[in-house]
């Protein structure tokens, strides 16, 4: 059927030609009645004339239709018209990522989305079977941040398979991207879909498929019988998801992911955080990937030396395919057959040609590596999963469902799959994505809309795509799908909405965007976003310069920190803030009156200052008298050390870093303030994890006596 812009079909006004392919042509057109622009597909696979496609369309059409998520694209309509079925669907303004350009941190936001989509379409028994770049379309908002990521021809790929259209041993789809069991003529599943997802990841990451550049026969065999090279071969600072990706291209489906989102979220911690691997606890090959490499080469970054993005231009990861710079909304064919779909039967395949690579560019924004909290005497501790905490319990903080003290540590229900944790008089962590919170609630920190406390976890709504959580003080934020968001006390304009009006929910920071990083020590909140640190809230707790405390010098929206170079990861608290360059170094400033901000002295630090003799850092954790450095090399800590909190076997305060003795391989650390009542005053406990190994240290709460431990005491776990 000859169909041309400017003329009709089923009723609709047609527009342009958006596409055509092998299974049919994609158009643009106009909805009769609502005048609203749609892509509207018509299907010209062999044996759309036989009786039975009708019925198998019809319920695949209806199937598809059925599905209602931000990650799969709307089926608005479909039907047969003089023996052609057709569909339509939304039009979206966007690239597919065989031509979008997307920093490291949107890459696994697409990734993340996607995986959700397809997640509640298996829920309901619907398999996408043709997972692949050219299949995943990215829009933007106006700012220019990933809107969405949608999944584009769910049922196709099925439609294709009828007994009456292709031969019994004839395989539909695009093998690059295809399953053992799928190309050995086993069903897809939920699994197989997966599988496609990885290897859609994998090129997205690396530039190339699994496997690449081979003849059909050798593809099949490649998928059913080779292990797929780890993406460390082609990228060394991609160690960290090998494992990642073995798992998720494993053989034996049962030996993946149990869903796709399991998939995600691993990827996404081991891209993004440093730390223990979220499932096998691996941490000998943990790396973090530069900033500056480029994260889709066609070749390895030639030695140490990464490639660099052009000038002035961000550094951004492309999609994996050859450039096609394509005007915006043309790009997404619904059904995504841009491309020609070439027809080669080889050995009973008919096979989509196999995309080549493009060489681009990427940025990371890393995430704080939160796997261990503790302040006021409560000590929270995420393991394989799950989260623990003990100690001081007074307004259910430990969430045990009680307000009684816990003297060792206990599990706390109603949380799983939990990455990240902060705790206080409150405590939230990040579980499955999501935010949870329990504890005390007096200024709404909780974000229930309430000032009712909790003493089991509740829900925070509206923050899913979860990466990093700080609460303390009266005020919790978080960083959600790369947004930033706090709720609580905000008295000094902590919460960086441009008021000073407590807010009992989450409330977007709008002028932040691609955030990494965020914490808060209840007065004022910093944060990393788009590689640099903005600061806010009560001025002289914030670090930006340190002059008084008068309302005329607070900040109720976020301001850039000067004289910092691109960074991932800070620190605040009392009135000092520490930060972490994208190439490791530690930076402090602010108050020094216990040297923590480590220039070997105790005068104040008006300007970011870096300090010599630390090892490349990932994290830096400061209590505003005492600051900690994690490094693989070990933890380095100064500053304040009556209680031994610095953990190099003396109680001797130290104006520049000192390395803690016995540690190494620290994937996290956490400074917090301990008071054991009147007697006793306030004191600092510090807590890391190395080796996946957690330890404690300086002042804790042992059977209701405060003991010192000038060295790291491991704390046992269930």
């Amino acid at each position: 059927m000859q169909l041309q812009p400017g003329g009709e079909f089923a009723g609709y006004r047609i527009v342009d030609t958006l596409g055509e392919g092998g299974m049919g042509q994609v158009f643009l057109v106009e909805h009769p009645h609502l005048l609203r622009r749609e892509a509207l597909k018509v299907i010209s696979i062999n044996g759309a004339g036989y009786p039975e496609f009708g019925l198998r369309f019809t319920n695949e059409a209806r199937a598809a239709a059925s599905l209602e998520h931000p990650a799969i694209v709307s089926i608005h309509n479909y039907g047969i018209t003089d023996s052609t079925p057709w569909f339509t669907m939304s039009y979206l303004d966007g690239d597919d990522l065989t031509s979008a350009r997307l920093t490291l941190v949107e890459a696994v936001e697409t990734i993340g989305q996607v995986a959700a989509g397809l997640d509640y379409a298996h829920q309901r028994g619907v398999i996408h079977r043709d997972i692949k770049p050219a299949n995943i379309v990215v829009t933007r908002s106006p700012s220019g941040r990933i809107d969405r990521a949608v999944l584009l021809d769910f049922g196709i790929a099925k439609l294709a398979e009828a007994p009456s259209i292709t031969a019994s041993n004839v395989y539909v789809g695009t093998m690059t991207y295809s399953a053992p069991e799928v190309l050995d003529g086993q069903p897809a599943t939920a699994l197989s879909d997966q599988y496609s997802l990885a290897c859609t990841a994998y090129e997205l990451l690396t530039g190339k498929p699994p496997f690449n550049g081979m003849t059909p026969a050798a593809l099949i065999a490649a998928h059913i019988q080779k292990q797929p090279p780890p993406p460390s071969m082609y990228r060394p600072e991609l160690a960290a998801v090998d494992l990642v990706f073995a798992t998720a291209l494993a053989k034996d489906p049962a030996h993946r992911f149990p869903t796709c989102t399991a998939f995600a979220t691993t990827l996404a911690q081991g891209l993004l955080m440093s730390g223990p691997h979220p499932v096998t606890g691996q941490t000998s090959s943990r790396t973090t990937i530069p900033s500056s490499v480029y994260a889709a080469p066609t070749t390895p970054p030639p030695g140490a030396g990464p490639n660099r993005p052009p000038s002035g231009y961000p550094s951004t990861i492309a999609g994996p395919m050859a450039p096609r710079r394509r005007r915006r909304g043309r790009a997404i064919l619904v059904g995504a057959i841009a491309t020609a779909v070439i027809s080669l039967v080889v050995t009973g395949v008919v096979l989509w040609p196999t995309p080549q690579p493009n060489e681009t560019t990427a940025a990371e924004s890393a995430a704080l590596s939160q796997q261990i909290s503790n302040s006021w005497n409560t000590t929270c501790i995420v393991n394989s999963g799950a989260l623990y905490c003990m100690g001081n319990n007074g307004f259910g903080q430990v969430g045990d469902g009680t307000t009684l003290a816990q003297a060792s540590l206990v599990k706390v229900d109603g949380v799983s799959h939990v990455t990240a944790v902060s705790t206080d008089f409150n405590t939230c962590a990040i579980a499955d994505g999501e935010v949870y919170c329990w504890g005390n609630n007096e200024y709404g920190q909780l974000g229930d809309g309430t000032t009712t406390n909790r003493v089991t976890p509740i829900h925070v709504p509206g923050l899913s795509g979860a990466t990093s959580v700080s609460t303390v003080a009266g005020l919790s934020c978080a960083v959600a799908n790369a947004t930033a968001y706090c709720w609580g006390n905000n008295k000094f304009g902590q919460v960086g909405d441009g008021t000073k009006i407590d807010r009992h929910t989450p409330t977007k920071i709008s002028s932040l965007t691609n955030v990494s990083a965020i914490q808060t020590t209840g007065s004022a909140t910093c944060a990393i976003a788009d590689q640099t640190a903005y600061c806010w809230g009560s001025e002289y707790r914030s670090g930006n310069t340190v002059t008084d405390q008068s309302p005329d010098d607070d900040r109720s929206k976020p301001t850039a920190v000067a004289g910092l170079p691109q960074t991932k990861s800070i620190s605040t608290a009392g009135s000092t803030t520490c930060a972490v360059s994208v190439d490791g170094k530690v930076y402090c400033w602010g108050d020094n009156t216990w040297g923590a901000v480590g220039n070997g002295t105790t005068d104040e630090q008006y300007t970011p200052l870096a300090l010599p003799g630390i090892p490349t850092s990932t994290e830096v954790d400061t209590s505003g008298s005492t600051t900690c450095a994690a490094t693989l090399d070990g933890l380095y800590c100064w500053g304040r050390n009556a209680n031994g909190e610095l953990g190099d076997g003396t109680s001797t305060d130290r104006l520049s870093p000192t390395r803690t003795r016995e540690l190494t391989d620290v994937t996290a650390v956490t400074i917090g303030n301990y008071s054991d009542g009147p007697e006793h005053g306030s004191n600092t406990t510090t807590c890391a994890m190395a080796n996946k190994i957690p330890y404690c240290w300086g002042a804790y709460l042992d059977r209701n006596y405060a003991f010192v431990h000038t060295v790291p005491q491991p704390i046992q776990l269930p």
